[in-house]
């Protein structure tokens, strides 16, 4: 019988392959078998305890296997699967329980059982009876399997619903490109409370292949070519940004030829991206997709080595089955190809809307006159048709932008800018880092005679953003430009200054050879012309993605291995300095 929904697909894979690995990370190995034993047992319990077919059940954890367990257990007992990520402020997160009404909320051990998170009962699957026999819900494929909370235009998370059929779909028409099989070993580098994620995890497991989960944050760009090596990785899927990250550690001849296929999305992807990827996995496809967390897969190009690219724009290829692309003007008519306008994409296989959407004259979503079932989604993004049929994505229409694979709602991030105490008026821009790629710079205004530092305005920020919604660039300026209209002048914000930016601290030069060369290291990455040896890096601009060059050129400088722990750990050089002297790792 064909499935017709995500996890009936599951579990015709355990059936096939239940001793196959499922998932194989740091946290431990668990088969098919193993994982779907575990996650049964979870929903009978939820069962158990009242949970019933609709209600919204979040995700919160460290741990990857107890994570994918709590995605497959809320499948299995009918209900809906609310990702919360540990890395983001509290107050986002009691955001999203409030938004999506949160039944109860699935999380690691705490320190004991029961008790409240974010204003929700919480439940921990390692104290889960193993004689529960509460039989399960038969499945639907109309049933809401995720809601995959994105950033939003008013300042708060907003959701997108996904069916189980719909998740389904969505895995159905990429893998009928990608052809992931069992045996495969896939690269997972995201988290399913995004859609990137969501993709990667689904063309894994509803393929009978074996996940592998490396944190790019605790363990750097340096320890994920040797785990590359010596997993023997078969697929790689990321964004573009992590992609030229590895690629700028890499020496020219170091190649992975066990990689069979190489998938970039998450943001446009540059002819430098595609070259590096042919030459340093010489025996991969590669792919380049263009996606969105409301419509899933919408097309893809292999692209060719040695293509030439003379416009300088990779085209993101011809449209997935069952998916219909318009090219839309101002005034909503089709432009005919060549034309730039915004994208459309048409398909069954579309969310409805944004959960607790209550204005449909304001939606992104629209029905599809004589086509019961499908709906248009507006992207918001540019494009235009190549001659040859391709599509080609031209960045962001609006003011969302993507920065390292994560999409960002500028507007939401100038709205908890503005409140901040001292600030008068905010606006944020995306604007070309160092290494060529987007980062967020905030521009603000500030009361006269304030003191107000870097460190100040990224502390409050931390507490209600995630960290890649944070700018990583600060300018303080006199006087927003504003325009006729009385809005801010956008094209008028000056770009971000090479100079170290106003800090608590005082400005002290290196003192040792050592702290001169961490200093050029932090100069190169963060694009600045000096840096003092009490400046915190994320004060400074760094980042997750930043921080994994410096530990890799850093071990490359001193011949030793420098763990990006330590940059996290010891934020500033002085003290990142006495860290390496301590540990023996100076060279």
């Amino acid at each position: 019988m064909r499935e017709r929904t995500a996890i009936e697909r599951f579990e015709r894979i355990v059936r096939e392959h239940g001793q196959r690995c499922a998932v194989d990370s740091p946290g431990g190995a668990l088969t098919y078998a193993d994982l779907d034993d575990r996650a049964t047992r979870t929903a009978r319990r939820l069962i158990a305890g009242g949970v019933r077919p609709g209600d919204r059940i979040g995700l919160y954890f460290e741990r990857e296997t107890n994570a994918f367990e709590g995605l497959l257990a809320t499948w299995k007992s009918g209900a809906t699967a609310v990702p919360l990520l540990s890395s983001h402020p509290p107050d986002r997160l009691r955001q999203i329980v409030d938004d999506a009404g949160v039944r109860l909320i699935l999380s690691d051990p705490l320190g004991s059982v029961g008790g409240t998170l974010f204003g929700a009962p919480v439940l921990t699957p390692a104290v889960v009876p193993a004689d529960l026999d509460a039989p399960l819900p038969p499945a639907d494929a109309n049933a809401i399997a995720t809601i995959l909370y994105t950033s939003g235009t008013s300042g708060r998370p907003k959701g997108v619903p996904q069916s189980q059929a719909l998740v389904l779909h969505k895995y159905l028409r990429m893998q009928r490109v990608l052809d992931i099989a069992a045996g495969d070993q896939v690269t997972f580098f995201s988290t399913f409370a995004m859609g990137q994620g969501v993709t990667a995890l689904m063309l894994t497991w509803l393929s009978g292949a074996t996940l592998c989960p490396f944190d790019i944050r605790r363990d750097g760009v340096q320890r994920l070519t040797r785990w590359m090596s010596e997993r023997r990785l078969t697929v790689w899927m990321s964004s573009a940004t992590l992609l030229r990250s590895l690629m700028r550690t890499l020496t020219g001849t170091q190649q992975f030829p066990h990689l069979r296929i190489v998938r970039i999305s998450g943001e446009r992807v540059l002819p430098a991206d595609v070259a590096a990827a042919h030459r340093h996995f010489p025996a991969a496809s590669v792919f380049v997709s263009y996606a969105t967390t409301e419509t899933g897969g919408i097309s893809i190009h292999a692209a060719e080595r040695g293509a030439a690219y003379d416009n300088g724009v990779v085209s993101v290829g011809k449209v997935l089955d069952g998916v219909t692309v318009r090219i839309l003007g101002d005034d909503g008519r089709e432009l005919a190809a060549g034309e730039e306008g915004e994208i459309a994409v048409e398909s069954a296989d579309i969310s409805e809307h944004y959960w607790h959407e209550n204005d449909s004259a304001a939606s992104a979503f629209a029905a599809v006159p004589g086509h019961p079932g499908r709906r248009l989604y507006r992207t918001g993004d540019l494009g235009r048709w190549r001659t040859d049929g391709q599509l080609e994505h031209l960045g962001r229409r609006d003011l969302r932008v993507k920065i390292r694979g994560f999409r960002i709602e500028i507007e939401e991030v100038e709205t908890v800018l503005a409140q901040q105490a001292d600030v008068v008026r905010a606006a944020v821009a995306a604007r070309p880092g160092s290494d060529g790629n987007p980062r967020l710079v905030g521009y603000v205004q500030l009361v006269p005679e304030s003191d107000i530092t870097v460190e100040t305005l990224r502390a409050q920020l931390g507490l209600r953003l995630p960290e890649y919604m944070i700018p990583s660039a600060f300018v303080i300026l006199d006087e927003l430009p504003i325009g006729a209209t009385g809005k801010i002048a956008r094209q008028q914000l000056p770009d971000p200054p090479a100079e170290r930016p106003s800090l608590g601290a005082e400005y002290l030069p290196p003192r040792n050879a050592l702290e001169e060369t961490i200093a050029a290291v932090w100069r190169e990455i963060l694009g600045l012309e000096r840096v003092g040896m009490n400046d915190a890096f994320l004060s400074l601009g760094g980042d997750s993605l930043k921080a994994t060059l410096v530990a890799s050129r850093l071990a490359a400088r001193l011949r030793v291995d420098v763990p990006v722990t330590l940059l996290f750990e010891h934020a500033t050089i002085a003290e990142l300095s006495a860290a390496l002297e301590g540990a023996g790792l100076t060279g």
